[in-house]
């Protein structure tokens, strides 16, 4: 099995997960990002862990054709691009979670989100 369907099996059962329990959850979403906003041992924790996650996706998976692995790629980079936001700039951050936090269908469209691209990746990762 190729590492494209791989991390597309992995990306669809983590974001119907994630936007499952967010959807469930919206008020535990809530307190934790507001929270996160307000702690910056997790913040440090959280932006190195990303970024690391990052480095290692991109590293196992940097396909750059016209087909539906480049999917794959791109949420590789944007995770190492997260990541690297977090640790550099992890004020900014913790600012813009504590703005969304407050936003009302945030976490609704959020999740309706990651439900799609869970979708998307199994429809790919599962075929």
């Amino acid at each position: 099995m190729s590492i494209s369907l791989q991390l597309a099996r992995v990306f669809c059962v983590y974001f119907l997960a994630l936007g499952i329990s967010m959807l469930i959850n919206r008020s535990f979403f809530r307190a934790a990002t507001k929270e996160l906003a307000s702690n910056n041992i997790a913040m440090l924790i959280v932006g190195s862990s990303t970024l690391m996650i990052g480095l290692v996706l991109v590293s196992l998976h940097n396909i750059w054709v016209h087909d539906w692995r480049v999917s794959v790629t791109l949420i590789c980079w944007l995770v190492l691009l997260s990541g690297i936001v977090r640790t550099v700039f992890p004020t900014f951050v913790q600012n813009m979670a504590r703005q969304l936090s407050f936003k009302n269908g945030y976490f609704q469209i959020a999740s309706i989100v990651c439900i799609i691209l869970g979708v998307i990746f199994g429809l790919q990762g599962f075929h």
